[in-house]
């Protein structure tokens, strides 16, 4: 549909706007009085020196154009008008004075004087924002000296009142914006008195810290003071420890709190209370914790045409102190320390209204919580919220081990070594799609053609050589020609590279006959379709059939095993003789690390007086494979019609640009045994101390991500592993690079994660943005990878990665987004794989391992000069 015509106002708050927050600047456009703006302290004297101060107009006795504004707007009667007085202008022979009300007004010096506001609860307030010369910046000693104050005012009274410079079109605008949010909504009744104060009513919605991105000129006004919030909230952060005795760990998303906007509006609305399922979800718990954590409240009130803002002063810190009650003036901001202020009720004398609030945590939430008494109860969750449990340098006792590895992907790696190269240099492995595989002319539409429905818009894929698919030696796992024929090329690579994985750990053919090895194979299926394979009939069958227009194909016996998923890790048992359990699992996206943990499962024994089964299902050790083959377009065209997949044909993945992913196909595989030996302890890649597997349950959509199971999963592979949060260091992230996945997956892991991280700040990277969606092989791709980084000691850098995206909730969190490798300098690690099936089914593993390779190797740091490094082609 058409967008409609913006009004005039609106169109002239586009043109004549200022943001609220003004840059911050060092350098000459910071410092005042540059161009045609001198010092007046020299002109006038000491005694009339103006600049930088506060004060009133008088005498002027008309209306005074506005200055610097792109268009013309109405004169103002500038009697009776405060602001702060900016700069001498010698172009003009006035000062510029910044008005409290929005515009910069010429003003001479015989009609300007010196102004005190009055106290905040008479209607004035404490400090006022810094002001710069039109088009120009702030000088970031203004802020320095804005927030040194206001701390000084916080450890005083314990609040803050500061004037802002917003012009009525803004506060208007933002009023607007903030009733057409489309998610505004009541608050729980058990939470609304922390949003909208004792016995308030009204609307609140949730807006990104900066916000911009698509919806930046939509919420233009929205953005501008949640801007200042911003700008106020890194301006604190240096200073809080020393100050206020709390250490800054950034801020939370703003919420925006309107009023019902007519009576009958307030009628309907029917707040609803927090439900078992809300509780069980842990969604009462996480306010508890955020509300135990703020330290400082934020609040603009970006738009009231009166009313009241009390303050309830806590008696122990404030004995005998009454409640504080302060005028609700439209473009101000008030501070508050939460530590001091119990509570605050918000009356606005009308509907036209709007606040922006936003809060400054604590660094040492997780001790305020324990000295609150609030956790679940047992003796382990105790010790991870005090980050006193910290494991020895090995895993001790009865481990599984990651034993070998192998894997074939794109960009010709066809071994780990090549693989970690890859990773390492941030290479991607995607390529426009070859011929041999099809026809990108007739089943894709270039970049920049019309979108058509029948076609795939994507023409780049991460593929393997077409050769490593029709290359197979049948021979050497006893298969006839004619059944090769019918073998889809997912199952050849899953002999082929199965065996691989085994020889590497020391297997041969006839060691493996007969042994207890489980085989759990991800897959999802093949791409070789059945009617590919049909044969022409031989002559005599021909003739037999006669005149008939149809079935003059003949189906071979081997057509249908060759293409069943369910084969698949079958015909590697069958072909190399081993008895033990085989499993095909299809769980999308998480299916080769579900295999993982299936496998692990199976090789615990019975416990106490549990009886052994009559056939013991559990294995000496396990293969653990995942295989994902791209043979036809026809996918392509069908993940194209609801856009899942990046018109880039990229994995974008923490990327502003992130639109969807991108297909990859490969084969990744794994040997694991359990064991205490210390044979194997020695000979281990790495151990793998934890895993875990849950569903999403009923979330929003069958294939919606689910923030709090993605979290239930991760605690449970860290309780398994026991490990703290602090101690992993790199997550490897499911990080398909899609707009609702990223932000959820990284929420989700912040939630886990940000304990205890002083010093140990984690790193996220992914594999995907080097090799793209590898579907049912992702997960074992991804646990390979974080193995070949604990073996380096490496952290891989995340390519396509220029911009972050705004929608990551990273405010406070101490994490790392690589764009170039980096040695971790730590001889031993555990690191953390996640990997989340588009269907709920959710899985987690973490790995332990001591580095092998590089400089950190045998726990000696090795310096090398510019030419060792350059001559080095291999660890």
């Amino acid at each position: 549909a058409p967008r409609a015509r913006p009004s005039p106002r609106r169109q002239t708050a586009r043109l004549a706007r200022r943001r609220l927050a003004p840059r911050v600047d060092g350098g000459p456009a910071g410092r005042r009085g540059s161009g045609k703006h001198s010092m007046a302290g020299l002109l006038f004297g000491e005694t009339n020196f103006l600049e930088g101060a506060l004060v009133e107009i008088s005498g002027v006795g008309c209306e005074v154009e506005p200055y610097f504004v792109n268009v013309a707007l109405p004169p103002v009667n500038v009697d009776g008008e405060c602001g702060r007085c900016v700069v001498w202008s010698d172009e003009f022979g006035r000062y510029i004075v910044h008005l409290f009300s929005g515009p910069y007004v010429l003003i001479e010096k015989e009609c300007l004087r010196r102004w005190a506001p009055p106290a905040p609860e008479s209607g004035g307030f404490d400090l006022a924002w810094p002001s710069a010369p039109p088009g120009e910046a702030c000088a970031p000693e203004e802020f320095v000296q804005m927030s040194v104050d206001m701390l000084e005012i916080l450890e005083q009274k314990g609040w803050c009142v500061v004037q802002l410079a917003a012009d009525e079109v803004t506060r208007s605008a933002a009023l607007e914006q903030a009733r057409a949010l489309p998610d505004l909504a009541c608050p729980k009744t058990e939470l609304a008195a922390d949003f909208l104060g004792i016995g308030g009513t009204g609307k609140t919605s949730v807006i990104e810290p900066g916000a911009a991105g698509e919806d930046e000129e939509a919420i233009w006004a929205l953005s501008d003071f949640d801007q200042v919030l911003t700008l106020l909230a890194r301006s604190l952060a240096p200073h809080t420890g020393e100050r206020l005795g709390f250490k800054s760990r950034g801020r939370r998303k703003g919420v925006v709190s309107v009023p019902f906007s007519d009576a009958a509006e307030e009628r309907r609305a029917r707040p609803e209370s927090l439900s078992e399922e809300d509780i069980e979800a842990g969604e009462l718990d996480a306010h508890l914790e955020f509300v135990r954590g703020c330290r400082l409240c934020l609040t603009a009130w970006m738009d009231a045409e009166g009313g009241e803002f009390v303050l309830h002063p806590r008696k122990d810190q404030m004995p005998g102190a009454g409640p504080v009650r302060l005028p609700l003036v439209g473009g101000r901001l008030l501070v508050y320390r939460c530590d001091v202020v119990e509570s605050f009720s918000c009356t606005p004398s009308s509907r036209h209204a709007a606040t922006l609030t936003t809060w400054i945590l604590d660094d040492e939430l997780d001790k305020q919580r324990l000295s609150g008494g609030h956790f679940a109860g047992d003796d382990l969750e105790r010790a991870e919220a005090l980050g006193i449990l910290t494991g020895p340098p090995m895993p001790l006792g009865h481990r599984t081990h990651v034993m070998a590895a192998h894997c074939r992907m794109p960009g010709n790696v066809s071994n780990t070594d090549h693989f970690l190269k890859l990773f390492s240099c941030g290479c991607d492995g995607y390529h426009r799609m070859p011929f041999e595989r099809w026809d990108v002319g007739t089943f894709c539409t270039e970049p920049g053609e019309p979108v058509n429905p029948f076609k795939s818009y994507v023409t780049h894929a991460a593929m393997i050589d077409t050769k490593e698919l029709t290359y197979f030696d049948n021979d050497f796992f006893g298969i006839v020609e004619e059944e090769a024929h019918f073998v889809a090329p997912g199952q050849r690579l899953v002999l082929q590279d199965g065996y691989m994985t085994l020889s590497k750990a020391g297997f041969t053919k006839q060691s493996l006959r007969g042994r207890n090895m489980g085989v759990y194979c991800g897959d999802t299926g093949s791409e070789y379709q059945h009617w590919d394979q049909l044969k022409p009939p031989t002559k005599d069958v021909e003739k037999a059939l006669g005149d008939r227009p149809f079935g003059k194909c003949e189906a071979s016996c081997y057509a249908a095993p060759g293409v069943m998923s369910q084969i698949t890790a079958s015909r590697l048992s069958h072909c190399l003789g081993m008895s033990g359990g085989c499993q095909s699992i299809d769980t999308a996206c998480s299916a080769s690390l579900v295999g993982v943990a299936v496998a692990v499962q199976n090789f615990r024994k019975p416990e106490g007086e549990q009886p052994a089964a009559c056939i013991d299902k559990h294995h000496q050790d396990a293969l653990c494979v995942g295989i994902s083959v791209l043979l036809t377009p026809m996918a392509f065209v069908a993940l194209c019609g609801p856009s899942m997949l990046s018109p880039k044909g990229r994995c974008l993945t923490f990327d502003t640009g992130a639109n969807g992913y991108a297909r990859g196909d490969g084969f990744c595989g794994g040997y694991f045994k359990p064991s205490s030996s210390e044979e194997d302890n020695s000979a281990q890649l790495a151990c793998l101390t934890g895993c875990a597997v849950n569903q999403d349950g009923r979330s929003a959509t069958l294939t919606a991500p689910n923030g709090m199971a993605q979290q239930a999963v991760i605690r449970s592979s860290l309780r398994e592993a026991q490990v703290v949060a602090s101690q992993i260091t790199i997550g490897e992230c499911h990080g398909t690079g899609t707009a609702l996945g990223d932000p959820i997956e990284v929420g989700s892991v912040r939630g886990v994660m940000f304990k205890h991280r002083e010093n140990a700040p984690i790193t996220h990277v992914t594999a995907k943005a080097h090799v793209g969606h590898e579907e049912a092989n992702a997960g074992v791709c991804g646990l390979i990878k974080i193995i070949l980084m604990l073996n380096a000691a490496t952290v891989t850098p995340n390519p396509h990665l220029k911009a972050l995206n705004a929608h990551l909730d990273v405010n406070g969190y101490p994490v790392i987004f690589n764009n170039e490798p980096r040695h971790t300098q730590l001889t031993d690690q555990v690191f953390g794989v996640s990997s989340f099936g588009f269907g709920g089914t959710n899985s987690r593993a973490e790995c332990w391992a001591d580095v092998d390779k590089g400089a950190g190797r045998d726990g000696v740091r090795t310096v090398l000069s510019r030419e060792e490094a350059l001559d080095m082609v291999d660890w």
